[in-house]
């Protein structure tokens, strides 16, 4: 019985054991699936890719499957009927789709343009390839986004492109009575050296009321230009004078385009360097300039595969063989579903009821001790002798009879 307990168990562990690996080819076999299609839209362009993936006899249909009559078949390896049943339907499936799909002639596409819409800062545009068997693909072109002008002490920048205004004023920023960017002067700056000056002789006032108190005015000024600083001279009555000196600006405004540098809008000067154009699905991202060297990527082939099926058996695998007349192909493997049904005798081991072959190991008889005869088959056991019979006792009984101070 121990061996018989053993061989279930056995059996179990092995059925178990063939449907976790059938699962584990199924999950892989459809992440391939899913794969493949979305590293071929990667390295071409995406819509076009989507259509004709859409359109062509689908790759992930002949997959699942597959993945499906190898899972059905394992799992239903335990009865004889059902497994047969399966294979005989599985192999009829595959045999009419590779018919289906063989008789579809293959259609390459070839995309013209039928529309141009152009973007604009704000809002994007497209252009709609056709083909002429009605099939089409839209390429979004992004917005561009405001560029060009600059902001200035007192007003946002303006967009050279359609005028709108964006940005935000950035308020004038004095040194030594001038801003910085425009050259506006600070309403409320008084010289250093004259109010120095006047504090000091307030100072000594008191002590010196004859003292000379010096009133400094402008006597002459130089504007500073975004090159070169400025200055502005101022000089009392007496004769005294000094000199401030008003920093060069530096240029300002405009902005680099894909073709020249920024145009300061002080001086007219061009600074800066030109950024060159960053084309993309064959426009420029800044400039809406169109790449003269970009043609939209042609359609990938469409793989139509032809089905080579090896029959397997209980312990050999079978094999189903895609193969498209472009070269490309891939194989499908079935892990076989092993030997089923039959049951192990006293005397040999078990026979598959799918392929006749025996398998499993004799059990060896059981005899019972009491009749001989085997627990498994009723066979008897050559060696066995029936057990003497048990013998019964027929005691007489002898009687010592006794006192009152002598046991009985």
């Amino acid at each position: 019985m121990k061996k018989l307990w053993q061989k279930i168990i056995d059996f179990f562990k092995a059925y178990m054991w063939m449907k976790w690996v059938a699962l584990a080819g199924g999950i892989v076999i459809a992440l391939t699936a899913i794969l493949v299609p979305l590293l071929t839209i990667d390295r071409n362009h995406e819509e076009p890719v989507s259509s004709s993936v859409e359109s062509s006899p689908s790759m992930e249909s002949v997959l699942e499957s597959s993945s499906e009559e190898e899972s059905s078949s394992i799992e239903d390896s335990s009865s004889e009927e059902e497994s047969s049943s399966v294979e005989e339907n599985s192999s009829e499936e595959v045999s009419s789709s590779a018919e289906e799909s063989s008789s579809v002639e293959e259609h390459k596409h070839a995309y013209t343009l039928k529309s141009e819409t152009s973007p604009t800062c704000t809002v994007n545009g497209e252009e709609i390839y056709v083909c002429e068997c009605g099939d089409e693909y839209k390429i979004v072109v992004l917005a561009l986004g405001h560029t060009g002008g600059a902001d200035t002490c007192t007003s946002e920048a303006v967009c050279v492109r359609c005028g709108a205004v964006y940005g935000e004023a950035l308020g004038h920023n004095y040194k030594n009575g001038y801003c910085i960017r425009c050259n506006a002067k600070d309403p409320n700056w008084v010289p250093e050296e004259s109010s120095s000056i006047e504090e000091s002789s307030s100072e000594e006032e008191s002590s010196s009321e004859e003292e000379h108190k010096h009133v400094y005015t402008l006597k002459s000024k130089i504007a500073p230009t975004c090159v070169k600083d400025g200055e502005e001279i101022y000089v009392c009555e007496c004769g005294d004078e000094y000199v401030v000196v008003v920093l060069s600006l530096g240029h300002t405004g405009g902005a680099d385009t894909c073709t020249k540098g920024a145009v300061c809008v002080r001086c007219g000067v061009v600074y800066g360097e030109a950024l060159g154009h960053n084309y993309k699905n064959g426009y420029c991202i800044r400039c809406n300039a169109k790449d003269p060297n970009w043609t939209p990527a042609p359609p990938e082939h469409t793989h139509d595969y032809i089905v080579e099926i090896k029959e397997g058996t209980c312990t050999v695998v079978r094999e189903e063989i895609y193969t498209c007349a472009c070269g490309d192909s891939y194989t499908i493997w079935f892990e076989p579903p092993g030997h089923t049904g039959g049951v192990d005798t006293c005397t040999k081991g078990a026979v598959c009821t799918r392929c006749g072959e025996e398998y499993g190991e004799a059990l060896g008889h059981i005899y019972n001790e009491e009749n001989g005869k085997c627990a498994h088959c009723g066979e008897k056991d050559p060696n066995w002798t029936p057990a003497p019979p048990e013998h019964t006792h027929d005691y007489i009984v002898e009687i010592k009879e006794g006192t009152c101070t002598v046991v009985r």
